[in-house]
């Protein structure tokens, strides 16, 4: 189980949660659940009986895929936002008879926090907390970001409109 050897529902969505803010704030990517690091499916079932023992969540999940989907995003939606929830989507696999997720992570243009106050990214195969300077030095590089894929949108639309002036001609 994710942070311990005893099995800690909220433990483990935080640590899934945390990682797909670093992607989010990254450039994206996707996020196996229930593979171990060699990259080998282990499978989810054995968390479904944990859906239901949390000590923060007040919810009540089916023991299935659709449980374990459910129970994700009710934690992405509270500890990262909606915004966040809707940049990503959820699909299950299945290899030698194991359940495995495949979380599909968009790269995010506004900064995910955790909480509200936590800001993490992710650097290869970590996810990293930012502080102080880095936090200032990231939201600038969004903001830069978000800027310049705005001036493409109004470039392309402005390049359209030209064509279809040229058509009429």
């Amino acid at each position: 189980p994710a942070g311990g050897i005893e099995p800690d529902i909220d433990k483990q969505m935080s640590v899934i949660v945390r990682t797909i803010a670093g992607l989010q704030n990254k450039k994206g990517g996707v996020l196996y659940l229930g593979v171990n690091d060699a990259g080998n499916p282990i499978g989810i079932q054995h968390d479904f009986p944990y859906l239901n023992q949390s000590e923060t969540d007040p919810y009540t999940y089916t023991e299935t895929q659709d449980g374990y989907e459910l129970k994700l995003r009710n934690s992405i939606k509270y500890l990262l936002g909606s915004n966040a929830n809707s940049q990503l989507s959820i699909s299950f696999k299945k290899e030698n008879g194991l359940d495995y997720g495949e979380v599909s992570i968009k790269e995010n243009l506004r900064p995910v926090f955790m909480q509200g106050n936590k800001l993490f990214q992710r650097a290869g195969n970590m996810t990293q907390i930012l502080r102080g300077d880095e936090i200032t030095w990231f939201i600038e590089e969004r903001i830069l970001q978000r800027h310049n894929a705005l001036s493409d949108k109004i470039k392309a639309t402005q390049h359209e409109n030209i064509e279809t002036q040229s058509e009429e001609v």
